[in-house]
This record gives structure tokens, sequence and C-alpha cells, in this order.
């Protein structure tokens, strides 16, 4: 009988390293809002939204600074719920989709964008701007 249990049994590990520190963050940050006003209307033909992928890139800035090409291989070692993705969306990241998200971040009006980021997060986290 206790054979049979132990065949059944199998361990699993996942790794979830600061994900959930760092999601809270990104909430209170709403840096998925600023991203959504800062690219406009998403383009459909997508299958990886440009905001989807530049939330995992600040996640991988934040957790390990990953190259480009590196992505990938780091976001398959995750749930993707943890990166607010699906497994489909995560078999999709390459370096050149992340590219073309960077070639999309360089057109936009990037001063407004941090602007605005950085103005809710003094707001939001009381950050004394006197000194």
């Amino acid at each position: 009988m206790v054979d049979d249990q132990e065949d059944r049994l199998q361990l699993e590990s996942d790794e979830i390293a600061a994900l959930p520190l760092i999601q809270p963050l990104i909430e209170r940050l709403r840096l998925r809002s600023f991203f959504a006003e800062a690219f406009g209307q998403p383009d459909a033909r997508l299958k990886l939204p440009h905001i989807d992928a530049a939330l995992l890139l600040v996640r991988n800035f934040v957790l390990s600074r990953h190259p480009l090409y590196g992505v990938s291989e780091w976001a398959k070692r995750f749930d993707p719920v943890w990166l607010e993705l699906t497994a489909e969306q995560v078999a999709l990241i390459n370096d050149d989709r992340l590219g073309r998200l960077l070639d999309k971040l360089f057109s936009v009006d990037r001063r407004s964008l941090m602007t605005r980021i950085i103005v809710h997060m003094v707001e939001e986290f009381g950050i004394e701007m006197a000194r």
C-alpha cells in the first residue's frame, strides 16, 4: 500500500523569487495604467501586448537584469500567473518582440510618462521633496 502511494506522489518545485513583493508595488505605482496611457490604443495584432511586455521587463530589471535574449528563459522559470501572463504569452517572449517593445517605448513621450509615474509615486508614498 505504501509503495502505491509513493508512486502517485510527485514533488513539484516552483520559483517565485520576490515576485509577490514586487507585484503590490507595481499595483501601487499604477504602472499598468501609466503604460496604457503612454502606449495608446492597443494593437489588436499583437499576441503579447506592449503593456504586458513592459511590465515583464520591469520585473526582470528589478529581480535579475537579464539581457533581452535571456528574458525568455528567465520568464519560463515562473508560473505565468506571477508575471500576469498566460502560458501562451510566455512562450511568445523573445528578444525580437522585446526589442519592438523598446522601439515603441522610444517613440512615446517618455518624459511625460516618467513625470506622471514620479508625481504619482511622491503622492502615493508621501515622499518629502523639500530637500
